[in-house]
């Protein structure tokens, strides 16, 4: 949870889809939650394919 709200402020990716979280009316916690679920979905994909994580401007 507490790598989603950092994630959530400083790479682009993941604040945009907060910020989309947001728009729709959805609760800070709640936005952070599908923050922390991108994540992992993020990190699994980085581990199963042996590749690294790049940040997308």
């Amino acid at each position: 949870f507490q790598a989603a709200f950092i994630a959530s402020y400083y790479d682009p990716v993941f604040s945009t889809y907060y910020q989309q979280k947001r728009a729709e009316g959805k609760h800070h916690k709640v936005a952070v939650g599908a923050v922390a679920r991108k994540l992992c979905h993020t990190i699994h994909a980085v581990l199963k394919n042996n590749t690294p994580y790049e940040i997308r401007q």
